[in-house]
């Protein structure tokens, strides 16, 4: 598995040849995961479906439990993900941090990440 690598800002790299790539590491499947659940629904032209309906999960109240329903089904169905072993998510003034623990093809360890979505109103 090969995925360009982002920088702090979320872009894509380029200029360096194969170290812009993550290739068949766990640092690959962490940016695909984070990729994937920072994606709202109907933003991208080629795949309408991909993605979190953001709009209503952090913009109407009582939509906490299904947005981390959705950030699970995210995590378990991304390409190399084997097995989601630990979610778990908590607000902090207006952000919502996801840590969660993963199998995944290319680990023997579970393998633990946190991602942080800011904006956060009512969830």
């Amino acid at each position: 598995m090969r995925i360009r690598r982002n920088d702090n800002d979320g872009d894509w790299t380029f200029g360096h040849s194969l170290t812009d790539y993550c290739i068949n590491n766990s640092q690959g499947i962490a940016q695909r995961i984070k990729t994937r659940i920072l994606e709202w629904l109907n933003d991208c032209f080629f795949n309408q479906t991909a993605g979190i309906d953001y709009r209503t999960r952090m913009g109407q109240r009582n939509q906490r439990a299904l947005l981390d329903e959705d950030i699970r089904k995210i995590i378990t169905e991304t390409e190399g993900v084997l097995a989601l072993i630990e979610y778990q998510s908590s607000l902090y003034e207006r952000s919502l941090i996801v840590d969660f623990k993963v199998y995944h093809i290319y680990s023997e360890l579970p393998y633990s990440t946190s991602i942080t979505l800011q904006g956060v109103q009512y969830v």
